[in-house]
């Protein structure tokens, strides 16, 4: 007979394999010279993946490199973005070979030349990137979209080589190692959800940490934008959602907005402004989302700046330019954080324990404020050219990246861990966003261990039929969906307040026997 699992032990296995032994610390190297903010940023980037493997991470930049000082850390990682001439200790720890270490892009050719033929590789010199458009990684041909340049090696002894770049005529080496010295052809930062070489890299760190972890398809669903509007979501529709994710026994999660504006009077009457403790109709449906295994989200507090409107608004920068507002601070995002508190506690519902900025985007400052009252947050995170632990920056635009980490990191740059969003938002007329368009990404996403498919589903303004096309084809294709907990490891649910007078969960999702089970 064959053995039957309970769904949380299924959503934990492939974490709990992937966590292998324990890492005493991980170092990441980057450069600084010609004061380029691409060597932080990537550095930064790399410590949100390596989060999920090794819980104490910092980064430090090449240049300050003393003798010995690898000597101090069980794995090492450097990132090459420039031509930079290294400093020789750095080079000649690295070559004696007494830690592990990844090295990623430029300037291999520095370590070659002085470890003599103690590596098992030679070469690492630029080579321009056109042309060379397959990955074979993993018995699969994946793409490689850039037309940036690319560091090969040569193999001069015994190496594994886990993945080669072609064009076509030719293949050279791209992810290989000698047992000590891991190397990745090129820094994989530029093109995230372009091509696949995002995704081999975010695996490759499977290899470098040993973690032993087999492949695993798991995915999360969150429902976006939920706002004690009038016009919030139609009963109809709310009981259509609940229904086929509970037949489906799919677990959930549900961004909240706690505080609705219309300064402009697009919709009703101007100045408008609709709380979420004065929304009895809004708390019920939240309570029965609650008791229906739906993790709740703190989305914001406004979604929105004067003069605009929640949800389509950014509440913490310019529109759509990653700018700070004038008057940004730890006081103002203090001050802003507590009104939505006040607002749950007034509506009497659990507080979120998990964060999600609107739109993805706040300046530095605000960040590491939001972090003081969330430990996690479940977006693609702005990525700044500043060190973890470097003092809050508000009011200053940083040209931050965007990244999206396609497995859980409880180390994240910005003082928050991470849940992943892989797959962006479900929206039948856009090209990319479509039900196939998805399923596409997550067949490739399946190349990462641990990774996972997810995305956010706005209930209301698109309607059910695509998601139950959506989710149905991830099931079909092996995906098994997760709470946040699951996915996290950790107690991120709601405590249902025990005085509730909420119209309960849908039959068919008191079958599952609640929420993590």
């Amino acid at each position: 007979m064959a053995l039957r699992f309970p769904r949380l032990l299924l959503c934990l296995l492939p974490v709990l394999l992937a966590a292998g032994p324990a890492h005493a610390a991980t170092v990441i190297y980057y450069d600084t010279t010609g004061g380029s903010p691409g060597g932080p940023i990537a550095a930064n980037m790399t410590l949100n993946l390596v989060g999920h493997f090794d819980k104490t991470v910092r980064t430090a930049p090449v240049e300050q490199y003393r003798a010995g000082e690898m000597a101090g850390y069980q794995h090492v990682i450097y990132v090459g973005t420039v031509n930079n001439r290294l400093p020789q200790p750095f080079l000649a720890d690295a070559a004696a070979g007494a830690r592990p270490l990844l090295w990623v892009g430029q300037n291999a050719d520095q370590l070659f030349a002085l470890a003599g033929g103690k590596t098992r590789f030679a070469g690492g010199t630029f080579r321009d990137g056109a042309g060379w458009t397959t990955l074979q990684y993993k018995n699969r041909t994946l793409r490689r979209a850039s037309k940036l340049g690319f560091f090969p090696v040569d193999v001069v002894g015994g190496a594994d080589v886990w993945a080669r770049l072609g064009n076509g005529a030719q293949t050279t080496p791209y992810f290989l190692s000698d047992g000590k010295l891991y190397f990745f052809a090129e820094v994989p930062f530029w093109n995230q959800n372009v091509d696949d070489v995002y995704d081999v890299f975010a695996d490759a760190l499977h290899e470098f940490f040993r973690t032993g972890a087999g492949n695993s398809k798991r995915a999360m669903l969150r429902l976006e934008d939920l706002a004690p509007n009038p016009n919030h979501v139609r009963g109809d529709v709310f009981a259509d959602v609940m229904h086929g994710l509970a037949r489906r026994g799919i677990p959930f999660a549900f961004g909240v907005v706690p505080i609705y504006k219309d300064p402009q009077g697009l919709y009703y009457p101007r100045g408008s402004e609709f709380r979420l403790s004065q929304a009895p109709a809004f708390v019920r449906q939240i309570k029965t989302m609650l008791a229906s295994c739906g993790t709740p989200i703190e989305h914001g507090v406004t979604h929105q700046h004067d003069p605009e409107i929640s949800l389509a608004g950014w509440e913490f920068v310019v529109d759509g330019g990653n700018a700070p507002l004038a008057g940004d601070s730890a006081a103002w995002v203090e001050a802003r954080l507590r009104t939505g508190f006040a607002e749950f506690a007034a509506a009497k519902l659990p507080q979120p324990k998990i964060w999600e900025t609107p739109h993805y985007s706040a300046s530095h400052g605000d960040y590491l404020a939001i972090g003081r009252h969330f430990g996690v947050c479940w977006e693609q995170p702005r990525i700044f050219p500043l060190p973890p632990g470097d003092a809050p920056v508000f009011e200053k635009f940083l040209a931050p990246g965007s990244q999206i980490i396609p497995y859980f990191t409880a180390v994240g740059s910005s003082g928050m861990a991470i849940l992943p969003e892989t797959l962006n938002y479900l929206d039948p007329s856009l090209p990319g966003q479509t039900p196939a368009a998805m399923l596409a990404r997550a067949e490739r996403l399946s190349i990462v261990r641990d990774g996972v498919a997810a995305f956010y589903f706005h209930m209301g303004q698109i309607a059910p039929e695509p998601l139950w096309e959506l989710v149905d084809g991830l099931l079909a294709a092996g995906y098994q969906f997760c709470s946040p907990s699951e996915i996290a490891d950790e107690d991120l649910d709601a405590t249902f307040p025990a005085d509730d007078d909420h119209a309960g969960p849908p039959a068919a999702a008191a079958r599952h026997g609640g929420c993590g089970n």
